[in-house]
């Protein structure tokens, strides 16, 4: 009766043992099963981390490169920009100089109508002395105070007619001839004058 206890007692231990080994092999298949799974896990998620981090140093270096150009770009946009201002600094200074030339051109021609003017005024009246005096003592003398003595000498006066000097000349009396010396003293105030308009000119046209 021992020994069939002895007996039934081992076949219960080998049986638990081999329940046990069973057991243990199969943790063991399903933990090198499991370690497989996430060895190849893991190896897929290398790669994917490998294949990231290369794309990532593929688009730093892509963007090192895009910072240079767009630094170089801005460098010479910069220096286009300092040159272009300083061409709208010289043009500024042009244009300011040009309408100081324009002012200063201003007043010279100011100054050269003003002379203009009192140049005119004073030939005008230097003729119209002289023509009085022709008149007074030439034409009037020569024809007498006439309307027709009046015509000729204003025709006198227009075209500075010659031959009818000459004619109103001829006609003076020996006495009245006297008077044409007056005409040298006229002569000497029409050089006078002539000096005058010639000083004036010299100082306009300077």
């Amino acid at each position: 009766m021992a020994l069939n206890e002895k007996k039934i007692v081992g076949r219960l231990l080998l049986t638990q043992i081999t329940m046990w080994v069973i057991a243990v092999a199969l943790v063991l298949g399903v933990l090198s099963l499991a370690n497989k799974h996430a060895n190849t896990r893991i190896q897929s998620v290398n790669s994917v981390l490998t294949r990231d981090i290369n794309e990532i140093q593929d688009s730093h270096t892509l963007l090192k490169t895009e910072v240079k150009k767009n630094t170089e770009l801005i460098s010479n946009n910069a220096a286009a920009i300092n040159a272009n201002a300083n061409l709208i600094g010289n043009n500024i200074a042009a244009i300011n100089a040009n309408a100081k030339l324009i002012e200063n051109n201003i007043a010279d021609i100011q100054k050269l109508s003003d002379a203009h003017k009192e140049l005119a005024n004073i030939v005008y009246a230097h003729g119209r002395k002289i023509n009085r005096v022709i008149w007074e003592l030439v034409f009037k003398i020569a024809y007498g105070d006439t309307k027709k003595a009046r015509a000729t000498w204003n025709q006198y006066c227009k075209c500075t007619n010659i031959p009818l000097w000459e004619d109103a000349i001829s006609k003076l009396t020996e006495k009245e001839a006297e008077r044409i010396l007056k005409i040298n003293e006229i002569q000497n105030e029409t050089q006078n004058t002539k000096y005058q308009i010639s000083r004036l000119k010299s100082k306009c046209f300077k």
